[in-house]
């Protein structure tokens, strides 16, 4: 008899064991009555924005949550509607939402996601589903909460965080005014020149058309004619400028055209993509729509006046400088004067001679 209550015993609480087993990893909600006393949880959730390439205004800076509980009768924080807890972050943000308060022993679940309700351009948002289960247990000094907060995956995490990214769209460089460069020669040489024109970055990060180097690019144009550098894209908004000039090469007989264009690119983001204008002007700030460039040509030696960026490179110039006249008039008279002077010499010799053999 002993024996068999006992047994009945450990029947019951081995039933009971496996019933609150079953209250602990069930999915839905169980309630066990504690009348007369209450618990109530937080959650922290995080936001970071990063930004790369532009600013935001404070409200392009504001992401909106969801917490939506189980059912309707999942508790939920003040304010909620119909089961679902809308907030917002701003920026760099920490806050905690709740108190959520609990009365009842049980399994209550929640899952927390980011409210996506229009995708702006230039934006990458956090996607992230976490699934928040509170167990509330009796204990002796009353309801006792514990939260585990899991990822899509189904793993265990340790924080609601949420990281949003926004970078916009680059410039289109179709869309990207591309001048051309215009040479043009006075004067008839024999052979069409080789002429260079340097494009030049202020600073020599700033982007670059295909085909430069170190901030640089120059391109050739053989006699008259045109041809234009290409275009490039932008990543980030501010203020970009380069200059365009030709090279002085120092061919023989032409004069080089100095002109110095200052090329200004203003970028802003305009909802999430980023627009270029660019304005072109010389050193007198006088606009222009093309880089002109005109060479003069003589057949007469060149003593300096190129035009041109290398400064002071020229070719065929005289090695008479200024004076040398003077200087070979006073060498020829000495040395007549010495030719003079032997030939007094040389008739002296002579006459002293011929007196000896008289005598």
């Amino acid at each position: 008899m002993k024996r068999m209550q006992i047994a009945k015993k450990i029947k019951c609480r081995l039933a009971a064991f496996l019933l609150l087993a079953g209250a602990l990893f069930t999915t839905g909600t169980t309630f066990v009555h504690a009348e007369g006393t209450e618990t109530a949880i937080t959650l922290p959730v995080s936001q970071t924005v990063e930004i790369t390439g532009s600013t935001l205004t404070e409200e392009g800076k504001r992401f909106t949550y969801i917490l939506t509980g189980a059912d309707a009768s999942t508790p939920m924080p003040d304010g909620s509607v119909g089961g679902i807890y809308d907030f917002s972050l701003m920026g760099d943000e920490n806050k905690d939402i709740g108190p959520i308060t609990y009365n009842h022993a049980g399994i209550y679940t929640y899952q927390l996601q980011q409210k996506i309700d229009i995708e702006r351009t230039g934006y990458v948002y956090d996607r992230k589903i976490y699934s928040i289960i509170v167990h509330v247990k009796n204990t002796s000094n009353g309801l006792l909460s514990e939260v585990i907060v899991k990822n899509i995956e189904n793993s265990k995490v340790g924080q609601l965080e949420f990281d949003n990214k926004y970078k916009p769209d680059p410039s289109n460089k179709e869309f990207m005014m591309d001048p051309p460069v215009k040479k043009t020669v006075l004067g008839t040489p024999a052979a069409k020149g080789n002429f260079e024109f340097l494009l030049k970055a202020e600073n020599i990060n700033y982007p670059m058309p295909e085909g430069s180097s170190e901030g640089e690019k120059i391109i050739t144009i053989m006699g008259e004619g045109e041809e234009e550098f290409g275009t490039w894209s932008y990543t980030s908004v501010g203020t970009y400028q380069y200059s365009v000039s030709e090279i002085n090469k120092g061919e023989q007989g032409y004069t080089y055209d100095k002109t110095v264009y200052i090329i200004t690119d203003i970028v802003t983001d305009e909802n999430g993509t980023l627009v270029t204008r660019r304005t072109i002007a010389d050193a007198e700030e006088n606009e222009a729509d093309a880089y002109s460039f005109q060479n003069k040509y003589s057949s007469a030696p060149s003593y300096g006046g190129g035009k041109g960026t290398a400064g002071g490179v020229h070719k065929g110039t005289s090695s008479v400088k200024t004076g040398d006249s003077t200087n070979v008039i006073l060498w020829l008279a000495l040395i007549a004067v010495a030719a003079v002077s032997i030939v007094i010499l040389v008739i002296r010799r002579n006459k002293k001679r011929k007196t000896h053999c008289n005598e």
